[in-house]
């Protein structure tokens, strides 16, 4: 059996043990990182390969609770995004 295909055997079983954290003794950790970002002025969902999918995936669910959000490659916010100033 190859390493791919284990991983891919595996997400099942990893899907459910992330649930059940964050369900159970993850759930303070879970509840203070939405208050951070509901608290933050502007939100970057950056990613590359799968974790870029993730944030293109999870951009809607930003938007439909009108908390626009901006969508950068990981390499283009290295290279190209100016982020804004702290207010003082």
């Amino acid at each position: 059996m190859t390493h791919f295909l284990q991983d891919i055997l595996r997400q099942p079983e990893e899907l459910q043990r992330a649930l059940d954290y964050l369900s159970g003794a993850g759930q303070s950790a879970l509840q203070g990182a939405a208050a951070t970002v509901r608290s933050a002025r502007h939100v970057y969902l950056t990613g590359i390969g799968s974790s870029w999918h993730a944030a293109l995936s999870v951009a809607p669910l930003f938007y439909q609770a009108a908390r626009p959000v901006y969508l950068l490659d990981a390499s283009e916010l290295l290279q190209f995004a100016t982020l804004p100033p702290r207010p003082s």
